[in-house]
C-alpha cells in the first residue's frame, strides 16, 4: 500500500481533470442518450446513422465506467475509511462458472450434432 499526502481540494481538481479528458466521450454518451433512449427522435430510429454519427467502441465505454468505479470507490473510502476492491471478492468463483459452462454447453452441442 501506498499513502500519498494530498488536499481535498487538490484530489478534487485531479478527478476534475480527469472528467475533462472524457469530455469527447460523455459528450458523445449524452447525446445517444438523448436522441435514442430520452427522446426517442425519429433520426435515431435510423441507428446506422447514428452510430456513424456518434459512434462509441467498446474500449471507449470501458473507460467511462472505470472512471465511474474508481471514483465511487475513492469516494466510498474517503466518507466510511473503507477501501473497496475494484473486482468482486467471488471474482474467481465466476469465472470457473463461466468455463463449467462453456464446457457443459460445448458437449451439449456435440451431443445434439451426433444425433
Amino acid at each position: 500500500m501506498v499513502t500519498v499526502c494530498i488536499t481535498t481540494h487538490d484530489l478534487s481538481n485531479l478527478w476534475k481533470k480527469r472528467l475533462n479528458s472524457l469530455r469527447k466521450l460523455t459528450d458523445m454518451l449524452r447525446d445517444q442518450r438523448n436522441k435514442v433512449f430520452a427522446h426517442s427522435d425519429m433520426e435515431a430510429l435510423k441507428y446506422d446513422e447514428l452510430v456513424r454519427r456518434l459512434p462509441l467502441t467498446y474500449g471507449e465505454i470501458q473507460k467511462l465506467i472505470d472512471f465511474a468505479l474508481d471514483l465511487t470507490i475513492e469516494l466510498f473510502a474517503k466518507i466510511t475509511g473503507i477501501e473497496k476492491d475494484r473486482l468482486p471478492k467471488n471474482y474467481n468463483d465466476i469465472q470457473g462458472l463461466l468455463k463449467y459452462a462453456e464446457v457443459g454447453m460445448e458437449a451439449v452441442e456435440q451431443h445434439l450434432g451426433n444425433l
